[in-house]
């Protein structure tokens, strides 16, 4: 346990003191036809083609047909890629890293634009919007990969709101931040702190399925779906320990802490020679490295013992879902409240804030500190429900959310980087409405043709 221990921790530690900090968007994009419903896995494989076919050689199709690898320079850049998330109705899109939130602006509108254009002349809308507002999520939609079949025995799900096939339906706005080694907790923590305001101003999926939810933002909701309350006493393979592998994740105060938290989760998926893997026993990852081996099984049901090897701390990384998460695997501070935005520009603007709070550290680290877990958790189930009307203990998370601005409006400045992006956050405080709100609004004027006509992503 200790030499993977110590394995884990160095990828922290060996980051250097002098590390560029860096911006690195992977956005989730709803994909449907004109009649608003999601398109299938064989359609999304036939729009890749005719992606690549036209990219001019800036896009090359994998081997599966099921992503789009993105060259720069003449080589395959190991971290930008098209592909799709759990529903083929997603578009998945890691861009290239940036050094400045102008750049990251012009990144993504320089690819967006030719995967926009493609997509309308196949009679297909990429959607700015944090869910898919026609189709309800089901198996239908389920892109055929074994990761996915494991994501599904292990989680179940029903067709609907709750499951893992909602997963099929919801999108985000991720950022990673590169960090240097003393940021690492800092930034985790505050934003994991400020993540129910985050939610509140960015929250941009009510509608589903042809209908109003009654939530701000079913894209957060479908994690608390995945992960219930009762989870270890529903029949569910995780148990009572999983229940904050999602959500707000506990307060750290050294690297270490993180290693501790996550080897007290239930592993259930790895990989070996190429196979995706899922794990048989229900124990903790703590229980595994002790025994130094797991029983698993591939799709086809095919058992064999494994022993435990650092690949698996990074996949159980990976399936642990807090608002915010540091990655060992990329040296990076992941922050992921926010539903997928509007537009471009708001795209941009939600990674304007770990931006601003990584120059501000301090400020920020004092204001999320002024309330206790509970609080932010139960603050976060509020901003869900209803964004920007909810509370945090006794202050309103409106009040919250402009304090915390003017903290990242501060760090903007220290950086030299625009202000514009944060300014489009708290024009939404000063309009008293978040995204979320305005499409119910769209919803019930124009309904699902007008929620088409206004969150068309379009070349720009």
């Amino acid at each position: 346990m200790n030499k993977i221990r110590e394995e884990y921790l160095d990828r922290y530690r060996g980051v250097s003191t002098k590390a560029p900090r860096t911006i690195g968007l992977e956005v989730e994009i709803p994909v449907v036809r004109r009649d608003g419903h999601s398109i299938t896995p064989s359609d999304i494989m036939g729009l890749f083609r005719e992606i690549a076919a036209t990219s001019q050689g800036r896009l090359v199709l994998a081997k599966d047909g099921m992503s789009l690898d993105m060259v720069r320079n003449g080589k395959v850049d190991p971290v930008a890629s098209i592909g799709t998330d759990y529903g083929s109705g997603l578009l998945e899109i890691g861009f290239p890293v940036t050094d400045s939130l102008s750049n990251a602006e012009r990144t993504l509108r320089a690819i967006l634009n030719p995967v926009i254009a493609t997509a309308e002349a196949n009679g297909i809308y990429l959607l700015g919007y944090g869910s898919h507002p026609a189709t309800i999520g089901s198996k239908n939609y389920m892109m055929p990969k074994d990761r996915y079949e494991i994501l599904t025995e292990v989680f179940g799900g029903n067709n609907g709101k709750e499951g893992i096939f909602t997963m099929a339906v919801v999108s985000a706005t991720h950022v990673h931040y590169g960090v240097r080694p003393a940021e690492f907790i800092g930034l985790t923590n505050v934003l994991n702190g400020f993540a129910p305001a985050l939610i509140a101003l960015s929250a941009n999926s009510a509608i589903n399925g042809g209908q109003n939810t009654g939530l701000h933002d079913l894209h957060s909701k479908a994690w608390d779906h995945l992960i219930p309350n009762d989870c270890g006493s529903n029949g569910s393979f995780l148990a009572q320990r999983d229940l904050t592998r999602k959500g707000i994740a506990p307060i750290f105060r050294k690297i270490d802490d993180i290693w501790d938290t996550l080897i007290g989760y239930t592993p259930f998926l790895t990989k070996r020679d190429d196979r995706y893997l899922r794990f048989l026993e229900p124990r903790s990852m703590r229980e595994h490295l002790t025994s130094g081996n797991a029983l698993v099984a591939d799709v086809n049901g095919n058992m064999t013992q494994i022993d435990i090897r650092p690949i698996e701390i990074k996949f159980l990384e990976g399936t642990v879902w807090w608002e915010a998460r540091p990655r060992s695997t990329f040296g990076t501070v992941e922050s992921r409240s926010a539903s997928t935005q509007p537009s471009i520009a708001e795209m941009v603007a939600v990674a304007s804030v770990g931006v601003g709070f990584l120059h501000n550290l301090a400020a920020a680290e004092a204001l999320v500190s002024r309330f206790d877990l509970n609080e932010l958790r139960e603050a976060r189930e509020e901003a869900l429900t209803v964004g920007l009307d909810g509370r945090i203990g006794r202050t309103p998370i409106r009040e919250f959310a402009a304090e915390g601005l003017k903290v990242i409006r501060r760090g903007l400045q220290a950086a030299g980087e625009d202000e514009q992006y944060v300014d489009l956050l708290e024009g939404r405080l000063t309009n008293g409405k978040n995204p979320a709100q305005r499409s119910i609004e769209i919803f019930n004027d124009g309904g699902i043709e007008g929620i088409l006509e206004a969150y068309r992503l379009r070349r720009s």
